[in-house]
């Protein structure tokens, strides 16, 4: 009987155990899909990855995570957010040949503003 209490208790606990589990693995994802290289090329950054469209929360995120912490409290992201308007996209492009890593604030196929830029070296 020990042993068929046991396995009811290990049945109760599965099901939290892996929803858990599933909301931790999708919560550390890096948060953006890389566009196919036809857009990359659309935008004027051939060879380089160029992210979908991000989220504000998405941008601070990932700026955060690559090292750019005080993007969210800066100049350059204020300008960015004034900037927006309706039907524009906030990118990340990160180019390894040039070493070019930045935000970038799309209105169609137009670059009109750069911000939260790295360099790594």
């Amino acid at each position: 009987m020990h042993s068929r209490l046991s396995k009811v208790q290990l049945a109760r606990l599965a099901l939290p155990m892996l929803v858990i589990s599933l909301v931790a693995g999708c919560a550390h994802k890096l948060g953006y899909e890389i566009e196919p290289a036809r857009v990359s090329r659309e935008l004027g950054f051939e060879g380089c990855d160029v992210s979908e469209p991000l989220r504000p929360y998405q941008t601070l995120d990932i700026a955060d995570r690559i090292g750019n912490r005080e993007l969210a409290n800066s100049q350059e992201w204020a300008k960015a957010i004034s900037m927006e308007q309706p039907g524009d996209d906030i990118r990340r492009v990160f180019c390894k040949r040039n070493r070019d890593n930045f935000f970038g604030l799309f209105r169609g196929n137009t670059l009109l503003f750069k911000f939260g830029g790295m360099i790594y070296d």
